[in-house]
């Protein structure tokens, strides 16, 4: 499992741009992939300086599995606390302050979207508008 993890943790990491709809779908394809029974959710996440919803994130087994609350809880709430917002693979009872709650949702695992969703996800290079625009103006 210490192997899917790191594999999960790089990816997030690589698709900064993805909010936690396409996060979810795109983890939750890796683990189909890799055969390990998981369970989305879409729902809320209560926080102590807020709620953040609607939200998505996945549980295996007794662990869950949600790369953007802290994003969220950042661009909302400010930096005040972020330590206790869960993030990456943990089991709830790590997070006490940290309520989720949600109903179950079905993903049905697609290579395209997978494939769409990991190409938008990844941040443009910095020099993306001299790339479209090589005369260094814009049309």
């Amino acid at each position: 499992m210490l192997q899917v993890v790191e594999e999960l943790d790089k990816i997030s990491e690589e698709l900064p741009f993805l909010e936690c709809d396409a996060m979810t779908r795109v983890i939750s394809f890796l683990l189909h992939e890799k055969g390990i029974l998981h369970q989305p959710f879409l729902g809320s996440l209560t926080l102590p300086m807020g709620v953040i919803r609607p939200h998505l994130w996945i549980q295996v087994g007794d662990r869950y599995v949600d790369y953007r609350a802290r994003k969220y809880v950042l661009n909302f709430f400010g930096p005040d606390g972020i330590e206790k917002v869960p993030h990456g693979v943990f089991e709830p009872v790590e997070f006490p302050s940290s309520v989720y709650f949600g109903e179950r949702v079905i993903m049905v695992p697609d290579r395209a979207m997978y494939d769409i969703l990991v190409e938008t996800g990844k941040p443009l290079p910095p020099d993306f508008l001299e790339q479209l625009w090589p005369s260094g103006g814009f049309p």
